[in-house]
């Protein structure tokens, strides 16, 4: 039996957009965290993270990327 966290992917299904980025629910933590955060952090882009295996993330509204930038700050 696999660990509670493994996340099996089926390559063949990313990348994967269930609906167009920003979904709603990123939208709404985006909102949320501009008023909480001070202005002079910004987002490069509109992209709330829920969880990520191996190459592959996942967005709060469920879309799969394929995540290019890993290791980048390594």
């Amino acid at each position: 039996m696999p660990p509670k966290w493994y996340w099996p992917i089926d390559p063949s299904n990313v990348p994967k957009i269930v609906v167009e980025p920003p979904g709603p629910k990123a939208q709404e933590i985006i909102k949320m965290d501009e008023s909480l955060i001070m202005q002079s952090f910004g987002r490069w882009y509109p992209l709330v993270i829920q969880r990520g295996y191996g190459p592959v993330i996942e967005d709060v509204d469920g879309n799969l990327y394929i995540d290019f930038n890993a290791g980048i700050a390594s």
